[in-house]
């Protein structure tokens, strides 16, 4: 009898004694449930107050000097006071001393630190760029901006609070800023602290005859660079590499639609001159994008219809399909009435361009003025 139990139970383990549709003598198991879905990431990114400038990594040679020496900082904010340290001797010293600079300001903005017994970022306080919010900050430059003076420039804009002195370049004390500024450029990149895809901004003076030209265009011929030119002169050098480079543009703040205007703004009377060589820097193989126009708004200057016409019509005749739309220094300490008349120019200009299928940025105004612009843009083309 224990022999037939034992062959009966054998011939139950058999794969053959029991067919797939047969029943199981006990439930299978379930299934086992899926995976829960990964936590979602939070932000945790501290609230400080900062500006674009510092938390991208800006490094800036403005039109400053303190005791007769070139200053670094971090923006060419339109203010006149921002932090800045003087150049020092060596390009070493100078950036290690920028540095601890932007890392002071940048612990002065988080929302908990405690506050240092000299502010650098106080005078940053009214400036619309100095925002609270999530900063995520750079480990390395992203813009490079040269603004160094004394620096030559033909034109007379009368925005400009540049004095422009081309006979101070013999001075040994001009040569030697010029020095700092270089070896402080030299020092940081081969440091590696300026990103390969950092911007470059050239806007010491007008480049077309600036007597440090070649060394400028040597050292950001390959570069991501943007070349700020009142277009008086038309430059081969320039126009090569904007050929050759494709990462390389040119700024021009042409501030109106018609001659009457330029020539108000500019103080010179060569409106068609220069429309020709912005031709001439757009002709052949070189892109549409490599030509930025500007449009500084000064009302009762340059905020008229056909100045909005006159403009929208260059734009399309260069290939140019936005304007980037800015203001001047004193704008920020204007009235009401003029503040108002102000974002009104502004949102007509940008309405006529929105009209005509152009594009438009605003520089330097703050969220809320944007709105209001964006409002009268919608009103404009609806």
């Amino acid at each position: 009898m224990m022999k037939l139990l034992k062959s009966f139970a054998r011939s139950l383990q058999s794969p053959s004694a029991i067919s797939q549709s047969s029943p199981l003598p006990f439930p299978p198991p379930p299934p086992h449930p899926p995976p829960p879905p990964p936590p979602e990431k939070t932000d945790v990114t501290p609230y400080s107050f900062n500006c674009p400038a510092v938390s991208a990594f800006f490094l800036a040679f403005p039109f400053h000097h303190i005791d007769g020496v070139q200053v670094l900082s971090f923006c060419c904010e339109l203010s006149l006071k921002f932090p800045s340290i003087r150049l020092c001797e060596t390009g070493k010293e100078t950036i290690k001393r920028f540095l601890e600079m932007r890392a002071q300001f940048i612990s002065e903005g988080i929302f908990s630190a405690i506050p240092f017994k000299q502010s650098i970022s106080d005078v940053c306080i009214n400036c619309p760029q100095y925002q609270l919010r999530r900063w995520k900050n750079d480990e390395l430059i992203r813009m490079v901006h040269l603004s160094m003076t004394p620096a030559p420039c033909q034109s007379k804009c009368i925005y400009c609070e540049v004095i422009h002195m081309p006979e101070k370049f013999n001075d040994p004390i001009v040569q030697e800023n010029y020095r700092r500024a270089f070896d402080a450029l030299d020092y940081a990149e081969k440091s590696g602290l300026i990103a390969p895809d950092a911007r470059w901004m050239i806007s010491s003076g007008e480049i077309t005859i600036h007597p440090y030209k070649d060394k400028i265009l040597d050292i950001v011929k390959n570069k991501d660079a943007t070349f700020f030119t009142n277009g008086f002169l038309f430059d081969e050098k320039i126009k090569h590499i904007l050929s050759s480079n494709p990462r390389s543009h040119i700024n021009l703040s042409i501030d109106s639609g018609t001659a009457d205007t330029w020539f108000k703004v500019k103080g010179v009377d060569n409106f068609g001159k220069v429309v020709e060589n912005l031709k001439q820097y757009a002709g052949g193989n070189v892109r549409t994008d490599a030509i930025t126009l500007k449009y500084i708004m000064l009302p009762g200057i340059n905020n008229f219809p056909g100045d909005y016409a006159g403009i929208a019509r260059i734009m399309k005749m260069l290939n140019v399909s936005e304007l980037i739309i800015s203001r001047e220094r004193r704008s920020y300490e204007l009235s009401n009435e003029q503040h108002a008349e102000l974002i009104r120019s502004v949102g007509e200009l940008a309405g006529e361009l929105v009209k005509n299928g152009l594009k438009y940025t605003l520089h330097s105004y703050s969220p809320d003025e944007k709105r209001q612009v964006a409002a009268i843009v919608s009103k404009a083309v609806s």
